[in-house]
């Protein structure tokens, strides 16, 4: 039987995984304390991803773990928080998809008829593991802090140098370029010089050795 229900949508980075991990968040943060739930999902990457991020680290996740989950790290983190402050006891029996369960099915009916544009908004204020939440442009870093620090520099390298004036040839509209390619062979130099630097060093310490060794 199903008693209450609802849907919104989700801004900025949708996908199905943040969709299933705000479900069950949704669902926890209207239970009262000290409950014991159990949740059927289809979604095996929130079932792996909760004994792999919280219950395997006791529900602990220090900034520098938190840093390092690749997506949806607020949201992991919101979920510990509830579970620990409300004392949740948490399990999760995960469900085919597609096997003709009647509440998956009803689910997947009630999700895809829907003309709603409420959005679905949780503060990620005060949460007792962090006292910095990362932003740029007053958007939420979602994802591992360091791949988006280094894809944000990449980008800004590449914006600086397609600016340059002698590049002005590559911004008209009917040059196609192919950038992936290109930096990929680019890197590919970069990469052979660095191992054929490294393994002429090594032949030179060998050969080096090697004459010590004539010497005495």
């Amino acid at each position: 039987m199903i008693l209450h229900s609802f849907r919104s949508e989700i801004s900025y980075f949708p996908s199905s995984n943040k969709a299933e991990l705000l479900a069950v968040i949704s669902a926890l943060i209207v239970l009262p304390s000290n409950s014991e739930v159990t949740i059927y999902t289809d979604s095996n990457n929130v079932i792996t991803g909760y004994y792999d991020i919280i219950d395997r680290n006791n529900f602990i996740i220090l900034p520098r773990k938190f840093f390092k989950i690749k997506t949806n790290n607020i949201y992991w983190n919101i979920l510990r928080e509830i579970i620990v402050t409300n004392n949740l006891t948490l399990d999760f029996i995960k469900v085919k998809g597609h096997s003709d369960d009647y509440f998956n099915n009803y689910i997947d009916e009630f999700i895809t008829h829907t003309d709603e544009l409420s959005n679905l908004i949780f503060k990620p204020n005060n949460l007792n593991n962090l006292d910095y939440i990362p932003r740029w442009n007053n958007i939420i870093i979602e994802c591992n802090l360091c791949q988006f620090l280094k894809k944000k520099s990449m980008v800004q390298h590449w914006e600086k140098f397609l600016n340059l004036n002698r590049n002005g040839k590559y911004r008209h509209p009917h040059v196609n370029v192919d950038w992936h390619y290109t930096f990929l062979l680019l890197n590919q130099d970069i990469e052979d010089k660095v191992e054929s630097t490294y393994f002429t060093s090594m032949f030179s310490s060998k050969r080096k050795k090697q004459s010590v060794n004539l010497l005495t």
